[in-house]
């Protein structure tokens, strides 16, 4: 697997950070840090999450939920977002911006 930050990709990451970031990889289950695929099984929504993290923290970026949908008790679909790709930032709460 290459390297998930090379030299050229940021001049912030110094030699050290980058050690750092490669033992984190190392440390994941081979299987997390593959392309996810649609439709694929997990144990449960935590365990999705976790996964998909891991994958993402190989890639350079972050996931936030973004929503799930349930039926009898049961989660039958969530929805992760990229939290450097989504247009606008969630207020459940109807905050002002000020605050």
């Amino acid at each position: 697997m290459e390297p998930i930050f090379t030299e050229t990709a940021s001049e912030t990451v110094t030699a050290k950070l980058a050690a750092q970031l490669a033992a984190a990889t190392a440390a994941l289950p081979p299987a997390h840090c593959l392309n996810p695929v649609e439709d694929e099984p997990t144990e449960s929504k935590e365990a999705a999450f976790v996964r998909l993290q891991n994958w993402a923290f190989t890639k350079g970026f972050a996931l936030v939920t973004e929503s799930s949908k349930t039926k009898n008790g049961q989660v039958i679909r969530v929805y992760f977002e990229c939290v450097h790709h989504k247009k606008e930032t969630r207020n459940s709460r109807k905050l002002k911006k000020e605050d």
